[in-house]
Protein backbone atom coordinates (compact mmCIF):
# COMPACT_ATOMS: atom_id res chain seq x y z
CA UNK A 1 0.00 0.00 0.00
CA UNK A 2 1.28 3.84 -0.66
CA UNK A 3 0.50 6.14 1.94
CA UNK A 4 -0.63 9.51 0.99
CA UNK A 5 0.35 12.08 3.55
CA UNK A 6 -0.18 15.93 3.84
CA UNK A 7 3.03 17.71 2.68
CA UNK A 8 2.85 20.14 5.11
CA UNK A 9 1.48 18.76 7.94
CA UNK A 10 2.79 14.99 7.35
CA UNK A 11 -0.78 13.86 8.41
CA UNK A 12 -1.98 10.39 6.45
CA UNK A 13 -3.80 11.02 3.69
CA UNK A 14 -5.31 7.81 2.48
CA UNK A 15 -3.48 4.38 1.28
CA UNK A 16 -3.91 3.59 -2.04
CA UNK A 17 -3.18 -0.01 -3.65
CA UNK A 18 -0.50 -0.78 -5.40
CA UNK A 19 -1.64 -2.15 -8.91
CA UNK A 20 0.36 -5.27 -10.07
CA UNK A 21 1.03 -5.53 -13.74
CA UNK A 22 -1.53 -8.32 -14.46
CA UNK A 23 -4.22 -6.24 -12.91
CA UNK A 24 -3.18 -2.49 -14.60
CA UNK A 25 -3.39 -4.76 -18.01
CA UNK A 26 -6.73 -6.08 -17.50
CA UNK A 27 -7.91 -2.82 -15.91
CA UNK A 28 -6.73 -0.94 -19.12
CA UNK A 29 -8.09 -2.99 -21.75
CA UNK A 30 -11.64 -2.56 -20.35
CA UNK A 31 -11.31 0.51 -20.20
CA UNK A 32 -13.18 2.60 -22.70
CA UNK A 33 -14.82 5.98 -23.40
CA UNK A 34 -17.55 7.48 -25.74
CA UNK A 35 -17.74 9.83 -27.69
CA UNK A 36 -15.28 12.22 -27.14
CA UNK A 37 -17.80 16.04 -26.98
CA UNK A 38 -19.50 13.81 -24.30
CA UNK A 39 -16.24 12.43 -22.43
CA UNK A 40 -15.24 16.24 -22.52
CA UNK A 41 -18.22 17.83 -21.16
CA UNK A 42 -18.12 15.58 -18.75
CA UNK A 43 -14.44 16.63 -17.66
CA UNK A 44 -15.86 20.23 -17.49
CA UNK A 45 -18.57 19.45 -15.36
CA UNK A 46 -16.49 17.72 -13.19
CA UNK A 47 -13.79 20.23 -12.38
CA UNK A 48 -16.65 23.41 -12.40
CA UNK A 49 -18.74 21.44 -10.01
CA UNK A 50 -15.74 20.43 -7.92
CA UNK A 51 -12.98 23.08 -8.20
CA UNK A 52 -12.72 24.05 -4.32
CA UNK A 53 -12.52 20.26 -3.66
CA UNK A 54 -9.87 19.72 -6.02
CA UNK A 55 -7.99 22.83 -5.26
CA UNK A 56 -7.42 21.06 -1.71
CA UNK A 57 -6.84 17.76 -3.02
CA UNK A 58 -3.80 19.47 -4.92
CA UNK A 59 -2.42 21.64 -2.16
CA UNK A 60 -2.44 18.23 0.54
CA UNK A 61 -1.01 16.06 -1.52
CA UNK A 62 1.83 18.37 -3.50
CA UNK A 63 2.24 21.29 -1.04
CA UNK A 64 1.61 24.10 -3.73
CA UNK A 65 0.15 27.16 -2.20
CA UNK A 66 -3.85 27.01 -2.43
CA UNK A 67 -4.08 30.03 -4.52
CA UNK A 68 -2.26 28.71 -7.12
CA UNK A 69 -3.96 25.56 -6.82
CA UNK A 70 -7.13 27.56 -7.51
CA UNK A 71 -5.68 28.70 -10.87
CA UNK A 72 -4.40 25.48 -12.31
CA UNK A 73 -7.68 23.88 -11.29
CA UNK A 74 -9.18 27.51 -13.79
CA UNK A 75 -6.66 26.71 -16.21
CA UNK A 76 -7.55 23.09 -17.05
CA UNK A 77 -11.23 24.35 -17.01
CA UNK A 78 -10.47 26.66 -19.53
CA UNK A 79 -8.32 24.75 -21.57
CA UNK A 80 -10.76 21.21 -21.47
CA UNK A 81 -13.85 24.23 -22.88
CA UNK A 82 -11.28 25.01 -25.77
CA UNK A 83 -10.75 21.55 -26.20
CA UNK A 84 -14.79 21.29 -26.42
CA UNK A 85 -15.05 24.31 -28.50
CA UNK A 86 -12.27 22.78 -31.11
CA UNK A 87 -14.55 19.86 -31.07
CA UNK A 88 -17.94 21.39 -31.68
CA UNK A 89 -15.98 23.45 -34.58
CA UNK A 90 -15.36 19.64 -36.26
CA UNK A 91 -11.42 20.34 -35.99
CA UNK A 92 -10.93 16.91 -35.44
CA UNK A 93 -13.36 14.70 -37.37
CA UNK A 94 -10.13 15.12 -39.97
CA UNK A 95 -7.92 13.26 -38.65
CA UNK A 96 -10.24 10.79 -36.67
CA UNK A 97 -13.76 8.95 -36.71
CA UNK A 98 -16.37 10.52 -34.99
CA UNK A 99 -18.22 7.60 -34.02
CA UNK A 100 -14.22 6.35 -31.79
CA UNK A 101 -13.31 4.87 -28.39
CA UNK A 102 -15.97 2.36 -28.06
CA UNK A 103 -15.06 0.07 -25.46
CA UNK A 104 -15.36 -3.12 -27.94
CA UNK A 105 -13.19 -1.71 -30.31
CA UNK A 106 -10.66 0.93 -28.66
CA UNK A 107 -7.75 2.06 -31.85
CA UNK A 108 -4.74 2.08 -29.08
CA UNK A 109 -3.66 3.60 -26.08
CA UNK A 110 -1.30 6.42 -24.64
CA UNK A 111 0.11 6.28 -21.44
CA UNK A 112 -0.26 9.87 -19.48
CA UNK A 113 3.08 10.34 -17.14
CA UNK A 114 1.96 13.53 -14.65
CA UNK A 115 4.73 15.29 -12.78
CA UNK A 116 3.52 16.57 -9.28
CA UNK A 117 3.99 20.39 -9.71
CA UNK A 118 1.27 20.29 -11.82
CA UNK A 119 -0.92 17.07 -11.55
CA UNK A 120 -3.78 18.08 -12.53
CA UNK A 121 -3.19 20.10 -15.70
CA UNK A 122 -0.75 17.18 -16.77
CA UNK A 123 -3.33 14.95 -16.27
CA UNK A 124 -5.81 16.86 -18.26
CA UNK A 125 -3.60 18.36 -20.98
CA UNK A 126 -2.69 14.69 -21.25
CA UNK A 127 -6.26 13.04 -21.56
CA UNK A 128 -7.58 15.89 -23.89
CA UNK A 129 -4.11 14.66 -26.12
CA UNK A 130 -4.93 11.17 -26.52
CA UNK A 131 -8.88 12.06 -27.08
CA UNK A 132 -7.89 14.18 -29.81
CA UNK A 133 -5.83 11.51 -31.40
CA UNK A 134 -7.71 9.31 -31.64
CA UNK A 135 -6.69 7.10 -28.11
CA UNK A 136 -7.44 5.64 -24.74
CA UNK A 137 -5.99 7.46 -21.81
CA UNK A 138 -4.20 5.52 -19.25
CA UNK A 139 -2.66 7.71 -16.45
CA UNK A 140 0.48 6.92 -14.37
CA UNK A 141 0.48 9.34 -11.74
CA UNK A 142 3.45 10.18 -9.17
CA UNK A 143 3.75 7.47 -6.28
CA UNK A 144 3.99 10.60 -3.87
CA UNK A 145 0.72 12.00 -5.24
CA UNK A 146 -1.72 10.02 -7.03
CA UNK A 147 -5.15 11.27 -5.30
CA UNK A 148 -5.80 14.20 -7.39
CA UNK A 149 -5.62 11.79 -10.80
CA UNK A 150 -7.74 8.85 -9.52
CA UNK A 151 -10.50 11.91 -8.01
CA UNK A 152 -10.57 12.97 -11.14
CA UNK A 153 -11.07 9.68 -13.29
CA UNK A 154 -13.39 8.88 -10.92
CA UNK A 155 -16.06 11.47 -10.88
CA UNK A 156 -15.38 12.32 -14.36
CA UNK A 157 -16.55 8.63 -15.18
CA UNK A 158 -19.55 9.12 -13.13
CA UNK A 159 -20.89 12.06 -14.64
CA UNK A 160 -20.49 10.64 -18.38
CA UNK A 161 -21.66 7.12 -17.59
CA UNK A 162 -18.21 4.54 -18.37
CA UNK A 163 -17.25 3.64 -14.81
CA UNK A 164 -13.81 5.14 -14.02
CA UNK A 165 -12.54 7.15 -16.80
CA UNK A 166 -10.00 6.75 -17.52
CA UNK A 167 -7.54 4.18 -15.94
CA UNK A 168 -5.13 5.15 -13.61
CA UNK A 169 -2.30 3.18 -12.56
CA UNK A 170 -1.02 3.76 -9.16
CA UNK A 171 2.53 2.51 -7.54
CA UNK A 172 3.93 1.22 -10.55
CA UNK A 173 7.37 2.71 -11.96
CA UNK A 174 9.76 -0.38 -12.72
CA UNK A 175 11.13 -1.12 -15.95
CA UNK A 176 9.88 -4.63 -16.01
CA UNK A 177 6.10 -3.64 -15.24
CA UNK A 178 6.08 -0.68 -17.31
CA UNK A 179 7.46 -3.09 -20.35
CA UNK A 180 4.54 -5.52 -20.20
CA UNK A 181 1.93 -3.27 -19.41
CA UNK A 182 2.57 -1.44 -22.28
CA UNK A 183 3.52 -4.49 -24.21
CA UNK A 184 0.59 -5.78 -23.82
CA UNK A 185 -2.14 -3.31 -23.53
CA UNK A 186 -1.57 -2.17 -26.95
CA UNK A 187 -0.16 1.48 -25.81
CA UNK A 188 1.37 3.31 -28.35
CA UNK A 189 2.34 6.65 -26.85
CA UNK A 190 3.51 8.07 -24.17
CA UNK A 191 3.17 11.93 -22.54
CA UNK A 192 5.58 12.44 -20.33
CA UNK A 193 5.57 15.73 -17.99
CA UNK A 194 8.24 17.67 -15.87
CA UNK A 195 11.96 18.73 -15.99
CA UNK A 196 14.06 17.19 -18.29
CA UNK A 197 15.98 14.59 -15.98
CA UNK A 198 12.29 13.50 -14.88
CA UNK A 199 11.05 12.58 -17.83
CA UNK A 200 14.74 10.79 -18.96
CA UNK A 201 14.14 8.61 -15.90
CA UNK A 202 10.44 7.66 -17.23
CA UNK A 203 11.81 7.46 -20.77
CA UNK A 204 14.31 4.87 -19.53
CA UNK A 205 11.76 3.03 -17.96
CA UNK A 206 9.51 2.20 -20.87
CA UNK A 207 11.32 -1.21 -22.66
CA UNK A 208 9.70 -1.50 -25.76
CA UNK A 209 9.39 1.56 -28.34
CA UNK A 210 6.66 3.95 -28.48
CA UNK A 211 5.92 7.34 -29.72
CA UNK A 212 7.06 10.23 -27.24
CA UNK A 213 5.53 13.27 -26.37
CA UNK A 214 7.43 15.24 -23.97
CA UNK A 215 5.93 18.27 -22.23
CA UNK A 216 8.65 19.42 -20.24
CA UNK A 217 7.29 21.93 -17.83
CA UNK A 218 10.20 23.21 -18.75
CA UNK A 219 12.42 26.34 -16.93
CA UNK A 220 13.49 29.79 -18.48
CA UNK A 221 15.88 32.44 -18.97
CA UNK A 222 15.40 36.37 -18.64
CA UNK A 223 17.09 39.60 -19.87
CA UNK A 224 16.99 42.67 -18.61
CA UNK A 225 18.61 45.85 -20.58
CA UNK A 226 19.49 49.23 -18.96
CA UNK A 227 16.81 50.94 -20.38
CA UNK A 228 14.30 48.48 -19.69
CA UNK A 229 11.15 49.53 -16.89
CA UNK A 230 12.83 48.05 -14.56
CA UNK A 231 10.28 47.95 -11.53
CA UNK A 232 8.34 45.95 -14.00
CA UNK A 233 10.75 43.72 -15.38
CA UNK A 234 11.58 42.89 -11.95
CA UNK A 235 8.11 41.83 -10.43
CA UNK A 236 7.55 39.73 -13.54
CA UNK A 237 11.03 38.02 -13.09
CA UNK A 238 10.58 37.72 -8.76
CA UNK A 239 7.25 35.90 -8.94
CA UNK A 240 8.75 33.93 -12.21
CA UNK A 241 11.75 32.69 -10.47
CA UNK A 242 10.01 32.35 -6.97
CA UNK A 243 6.49 32.57 -6.57
CA UNK A 244 5.30 31.15 -9.86
CA UNK A 245 3.47 27.43 -9.05
CA UNK A 246 1.30 27.68 -12.47
CA UNK A 247 2.11 26.43 -15.51
CA UNK A 248 4.28 28.79 -16.48
CA UNK A 249 8.16 28.11 -17.27
CA UNK A 250 10.06 28.86 -14.05
CA UNK A 251 12.56 31.61 -14.38
CA UNK A 252 15.77 30.07 -13.43
CA UNK A 253 18.90 32.36 -14.89
CA UNK A 254 18.56 36.24 -15.32
CA UNK A 255 21.02 37.82 -17.26
CA UNK A 256 21.31 41.41 -16.45
CA UNK A 257 23.32 44.20 -18.02
CA UNK A 258 26.27 45.35 -15.31
CA UNK A 259 25.08 48.50 -14.87
CA UNK A 260 21.58 47.44 -13.37
CA UNK A 261 22.74 44.40 -11.53
CA UNK A 262 23.33 45.61 -7.81
CA UNK A 263 19.87 47.06 -8.23
CA UNK A 264 18.47 43.89 -9.10
CA UNK A 265 20.56 41.70 -6.64
CA UNK A 266 19.34 43.95 -3.69
CA UNK A 267 15.65 44.08 -4.55
CA UNK A 268 15.71 40.34 -4.85
CA UNK A 269 17.52 39.50 -1.11
CA UNK A 270 15.10 42.42 0.24
CA UNK A 271 11.77 40.25 -1.66
CA UNK A 272 12.63 36.66 -0.53
CA UNK A 273 14.02 37.68 2.60
CA UNK A 274 10.75 38.13 3.66
CA UNK A 275 9.02 35.05 2.77
CA UNK A 276 7.61 33.06 5.39
CA UNK A 277 7.16 29.24 5.37
CA UNK A 278 3.06 28.10 6.63
CA UNK A 279 0.37 26.14 5.80
CA UNK A 280 0.40 26.11 2.13
CA UNK A 281 -4.20 25.98 2.56
CA UNK A 282 -3.49 29.51 3.61
CA UNK A 283 -4.27 32.32 1.24
CA UNK A 284 -1.08 34.17 2.06
CA UNK A 285 0.95 31.15 1.38
CA UNK A 286 3.72 31.81 -1.02
CA UNK A 287 6.28 28.84 -0.58
CA UNK A 288 5.48 24.93 -1.30
CA UNK A 289 7.27 22.53 1.19
CA UNK A 290 9.85 20.40 -0.25
CA UNK A 291 7.33 17.15 -0.99
CA UNK A 292 10.82 14.88 -0.31
CA UNK A 293 13.61 15.23 2.55
CA UNK A 294 15.96 13.25 0.14
CA UNK A 295 15.10 16.18 -2.46
CA UNK A 296 16.18 18.52 -0.07
CA UNK A 297 19.46 16.67 0.50
CA UNK A 298 20.17 16.35 -2.60
CA UNK A 299 19.83 20.07 -3.51
CA UNK A 300 21.90 21.15 -0.71
CA UNK A 301 24.62 18.84 -2.36
CA UNK A 302 24.09 20.27 -5.49
CA UNK A 303 24.67 24.20 -3.79
CA UNK A 304 27.65 22.78 -2.49
CA UNK A 305 28.89 21.29 -5.73
CA UNK A 306 27.67 24.57 -7.63
CA UNK A 307 30.17 26.74 -4.89
CA UNK A 308 33.20 24.20 -5.39
CA UNK A 309 32.93 25.06 -9.03
CA UNK A 310 33.03 28.82 -8.35
CA UNK A 311 29.61 29.81 -7.89
CA UNK A 312 28.30 32.11 -5.50
CA UNK A 313 25.60 31.93 -3.47
CA UNK A 314 24.17 35.22 -2.89
CA UNK A 315 21.50 34.60 -0.84
CA UNK A 316 18.95 32.29 1.06
CA UNK A 317 18.80 28.62 0.48
CA UNK A 318 18.77 27.60 3.60
CA UNK A 319 16.20 25.89 5.66
CA UNK A 320 13.56 28.24 7.66
CA UNK A 321 11.73 25.16 8.86
CA UNK A 322 11.24 21.22 8.17
CA UNK A 323 10.25 20.77 4.32
CA UNK A 324 10.64 24.52 3.47
CA UNK A 325 13.95 26.22 2.26
CA UNK A 326 14.59 29.56 1.51
CA UNK A 327 14.70 31.02 -1.75
CA UNK A 328 17.91 30.98 -3.20
CA UNK A 329 19.69 33.44 -5.41
CA UNK A 330 23.04 32.58 -7.00
CA UNK A 331 25.42 34.10 -9.12
CA UNK A 332 27.45 32.39 -12.01
CA UNK A 333 29.94 33.35 -14.83
CA UNK A 334 29.32 30.07 -16.96
CA UNK A 335 25.60 28.95 -15.72
CA UNK A 336 27.17 25.68 -14.37
CA UNK A 337 24.36 25.73 -11.43
CA UNK A 338 22.49 21.90 -12.21
CA UNK A 339 18.93 22.24 -13.83
CA UNK A 340 15.49 22.85 -12.29
CA UNK A 341 15.79 22.30 -8.14
CA UNK A 342 13.27 19.91 -6.25
CA UNK A 343 9.14 21.01 -6.25
CA UNK A 344 9.52 22.63 -2.97
CA UNK A 345 12.44 24.79 -3.91
CA UNK A 346 13.34 28.06 -6.00
CA UNK A 347 16.25 29.50 -6.69
CA UNK A 348 17.81 31.86 -9.92
CA UNK A 349 21.01 32.50 -10.88
CA UNK A 350 22.32 35.83 -11.77
CA UNK A 351 24.75 36.82 -14.78
CA UNK A 352 25.99 40.26 -16.53
CA UNK A 353 26.14 40.71 -19.84
CA UNK A 354 26.84 44.16 -21.55
CA UNK A 355 25.16 43.10 -25.32
CA UNK A 356 21.93 41.79 -26.34
CA UNK A 357 23.91 39.48 -28.83
CA UNK A 358 26.06 38.35 -25.95
CA UNK A 359 22.98 37.28 -23.61
CA UNK A 360 21.24 35.79 -26.87
CA UNK A 361 24.46 33.60 -26.95
CA UNK A 362 24.13 32.40 -23.61
CA UNK A 363 20.42 31.70 -23.80
CA UNK A 364 20.87 29.65 -27.06
CA UNK A 365 23.67 27.38 -25.39
CA UNK A 366 21.94 26.30 -22.59
CA UNK A 367 20.04 22.90 -23.39
CA UNK A 368 17.63 23.08 -20.35
CA UNK A 369 16.12 26.30 -20.74
CA UNK A 370 12.92 26.40 -23.06
CA UNK A 371 11.74 29.88 -22.54
CA UNK A 372 13.18 33.57 -22.89
CA UNK A 373 12.01 36.16 -21.58
CA UNK A 374 13.38 40.06 -22.71
CA UNK A 375 12.35 43.39 -21.82
CA UNK A 376 13.86 46.90 -23.68
CA UNK A 377 12.47 49.92 -24.71
CA UNK A 378 14.08 49.42 -28.25
CA UNK A 379 11.80 48.57 -30.61
CA UNK A 380 14.36 47.45 -33.08
CA UNK A 381 15.60 44.68 -31.14
CA UNK A 382 11.78 42.73 -31.31
CA UNK A 383 12.90 41.30 -34.93
CA UNK A 384 16.20 39.95 -33.61
CA UNK A 385 14.74 38.73 -30.46
CA UNK A 386 12.02 36.90 -32.29
CA UNK A 387 14.18 35.51 -34.99
CA UNK A 388 17.50 34.65 -33.11
CA UNK A 389 16.30 33.10 -29.68
CA UNK A 390 16.68 29.45 -30.35
CA UNK A 391 13.60 28.40 -27.72
CA UNK A 392 10.10 26.86 -27.83
CA UNK A 393 8.68 30.24 -26.42
CA UNK A 394 9.61 34.00 -26.18
CA UNK A 395 8.09 36.85 -24.06
CA UNK A 396 9.07 40.16 -24.83
CA UNK A 397 7.87 43.10 -22.36
CA UNK A 398 5.14 40.35 -21.25
CA UNK A 399 4.46 42.11 -17.76
CA UNK A 400 1.05 44.08 -18.26
CA UNK A 401 -2.35 42.98 -19.75
CA UNK A 402 -0.54 41.89 -22.84
CA UNK A 403 -2.26 41.26 -26.12
CA UNK A 404 -0.41 38.19 -27.51
CA UNK A 405 1.12 37.17 -31.03
CA UNK A 406 1.93 33.59 -32.03
CA UNK A 407 3.75 32.83 -34.35
CA UNK A 408 4.42 28.69 -35.41
CA UNK A 409 3.34 26.60 -32.78
CA UNK A 410 4.94 23.66 -34.07
CA UNK A 411 4.34 20.28 -32.93
CA UNK A 412 0.75 19.48 -34.99
CA UNK A 413 -0.18 16.69 -33.18
CA UNK A 414 0.40 17.99 -29.76
CA UNK A 415 -2.67 19.54 -27.57
CA UNK A 416 -0.63 21.84 -26.22
CA UNK A 417 0.31 22.65 -29.90
CA UNK A 418 -3.24 23.82 -30.70
CA UNK A 419 -4.42 24.59 -27.13
CA UNK A 420 -1.96 25.72 -25.45
CA UNK A 421 0.66 27.34 -27.78
CA UNK A 422 2.61 28.97 -25.45
CA UNK A 423 3.48 25.54 -23.67
CA UNK A 424 4.09 23.68 -26.48
CA UNK A 425 5.40 24.71 -29.83
CA UNK A 426 7.35 28.17 -30.77
CA UNK A 427 5.09 31.31 -29.33
CA UNK A 428 5.98 34.88 -29.31
CA UNK A 429 4.56 37.00 -26.75
CA UNK A 430 4.41 40.87 -26.95
CA UNK A 431 2.95 43.99 -25.59
CA UNK A 432 4.24 46.04 -29.20
CA UNK A 433 1.77 46.20 -31.40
Amino acid sequence: MLEIRDKYSGDLISKVREISPVKAIDYIMSSGAGLIPEIIEAMESTLTKNSADFSRSITAETGKPIKFSRFEVETCISVIRYAHSYCDSGGIYGNIPRLMLRKSIPLFYSAIFPWVENILLDTVTGILSSLLTGSVPVVFPPETAPLTAMKFAEKTGEVAGTGNFPAVITGLYSRAGLTKIISMSRIRRAYLFGPADRISRIFRLIGIPVEIVIHDNGSAAAMVSKDADLNAAFDYILNGAYFNWTANPDIRLLIVHPEISDYFVNQIKERISNAVPMNPSSEEAVLAPVSDLEDMDAFSRSVKQFQLSGGRKLFGGDILREKFVLPALFADDHYSFPGIPPFGIKALTVMESPTVSGSLEIINSLQDISAAAFFTSDLYLLPLLTEKTEKRDVFINFYTNSRMKVSDFGYPSSLYGRIAGKLCGKAVYTNYD
